[in-house]
């Protein structure tokens, strides 16, 4: 193909506004056409031709019933396509997996039909299959390895790579959650707030990215909310996964400055990741988005969380938990600093429970020990404390110990659950965050404090995925 492509000015134009455009007379006709096919209840594939468009090839996607097939895209022409059902047969093809219609698929056909801005990079034919089929707006094609990224990886940069795999703003299935403005918690008021949910970032913002990462069903949305004290993502107990795109929470908050030892008002992003070892997809694509998604909308990592359920650590899990730490750089130097690893739904686990399941991910995950008890210290306190605290520690016979570690075992049920009891565990699983999440001035965020005083560990450096060369 040489260094140039012939139409690529054209498909620059596309990435100006990454919205969806109609042919209101194409709509209107499909509608019409909707009302007698696609039915609820009727047998679907999500299939694939080989194609070619000046030369260049890709996988031409489509949903298909045997009878009727809805698809955006046209052999001759992709940029005058539109999204339109037909019946013209056609053979052969790949068949990527099957489903059935309901309703929910029904609304997502509702909302792409006569669709007509055609991008082969951020709206292509394989985004709208996947999104009708699925919820999710993913091309694997332009992921790492695939055609239409090996293609294009010199001509789309910065802020139009952000827009890769991101759902368009006139679909996006999200602002917030309803229960917005709900706290989870009465008792936690030091938590941050959110202002806005976005799919992509603008990476040269000063901000605190947070990304939690972990297995689908592990509860990575549901600590999300704990983080805000407020439901601003969807969250609920399912083997499938909840999440069905990577999105961003930005927010506020008082954070804990490690360095002035003082905190301070800071802006706040939290990555929230399709689940690890999804039930759609498999394991090297789900890794392959998480990567490109993440090194496309960050520069730097300042906390990493990676979150699964305390009772559930199977051997997938572990490989592709592992393939992300390594990518970040976990094993060097005092980057381990950087992440903490969370089991969920530990509430009702006994102290031998804990130390028997925190054994086993030590050893299986390889993690660096990092439990250690250090001598008890004021956070943001003034002067004056900070001497009384001192003297009172030179004077006890056995100073006061706290204690950090990296690995911890926490529970968030309802509050309308909880007992005394109750309401101490989750206040402690609160406090156990504190050392990423820079929010609460309790024992582990003093604990942690001491530990890296005069020698934090460096922001996490995002390994440049999209330009990387793809293996072949």
């Amino acid at each position: 193909m040489g260094n140039s492509l012939s139409f690529i000015e054209s498909e620059k134009l596309t990435w100006i506004d990454h919205v969806i455009t109609f042919d209101e007379t194409v709509r209107q006709a499909n509608l019409t056409t909707l009302q007698s096919s696609f039915l609820p209840g009727s047998a679907i594939l999500l299939a694939y031709q080989d194609r070619k468009f000046n030369s260049v090839p890709y996988q031409h996607w489509f949903i298909t019933d045997g009878q009727y097939f809805l698809e955006f895209g046209s052999p001759s022409d992709l940029y005058n396509a539109r999204v339109q059902i037909n019946t013209v047969p056609r053979s052969p093809f790949q068949i990527e997996t099957q489903g059935s219609v309901d309703d929910s698929t029904r609304d997502r056909i509702f909302q792409v039909l006569g669709m007509c801005n055609y991008s082969l990079c951020i709206r292509n034919c394989e985004h709208v299959a996947n999104y009708i089929f699925r919820g999710r707006w993913v091309s694997f094609q332009m992921e790492e390895g695939g055609v239409l990224k090996n293609t294009f990886r010199r001509f789309i940069v910065d802020d139009n790579l952000r827009k890769v795999n991101a759902f368009p703003s006139t679909i996006r299935p999200d602002v917030f959650s309803e229960g917005k403005g709900k706290r989870m918690y009465s008792f936690i008021s030091n938590h941050y707030n959110a202002t806005q949910f976005n799919y992509f970032l603008d990476h040269n913002e000063d901000t605190y990215n947070i990304l939690v990462i972990g297995p689908t069903g592990a509860g990575k949305s549901h600590l999300i909310n704990i983080f805000f004290n407020q439901p601003v993502t969807a969250s609920f107990v399912s083997h499938k996964s909840v999440t069905k795109e990577m999105c961003f929470i930005k927010g506020t908050g008082s954070v804990f400055n490690l360095k002035t030892r003082r905190y301070e008002d800071k802006k706040i992003v939290v990555a929230d990741t399709v689940g690890l070892c999804d039930t759609e997809w498999d394991d090297a694509k789900i890794v392959s988005m998480i990567k490109g998604r993440v090194s496309s909308n960050f520069r730097y990592i300042d906390a990493v969380f990676v979150v699964f359920r305390a009772d559930r650590l199977l051997k997938e899990h572990v490989k592709n938990i592992r393939i992300i730490m390594e990518w970040l750089g976990y094993s060097r130097r005092n980057q381990h600093l950087k992440f903490l690893f969370v089991g969920t739904f530990a509430e009702n686990l006994t102290e031998v429970d804990v130390e028997r399941l925190r054994g086993e991910a030590v050893e299986i995950l390889g993690l660096k020990v990092t439990k250690r008890d250090v001598p008890d210290a004021r956070i943001g306190s003034d002067d004056e404390n900070d001497a009384a605290q001192e003297e009172a520690n030179n004077n006890a016979v056995c100073p006061r110990l706290t204690t950090y570690d990296s690995l911890v075992y926490t529970g968030f049920p309802p509050e309308v659950t909880l007992n005394d009891l109750g309401r101490r565990r989750v206040e402690r699983s609160w406090d156990l965050l504190q050392p990423l999440l820079l929010l609460h001035p309790g024992e582990a965020l003093q604990a942690y404090s001491l530990i890296v005083e005069g020698d934090a560990p460096a922001r996490i450096g995002i390994p440049n995925w999209w330009n990387k060369c793809a293996i072949l």
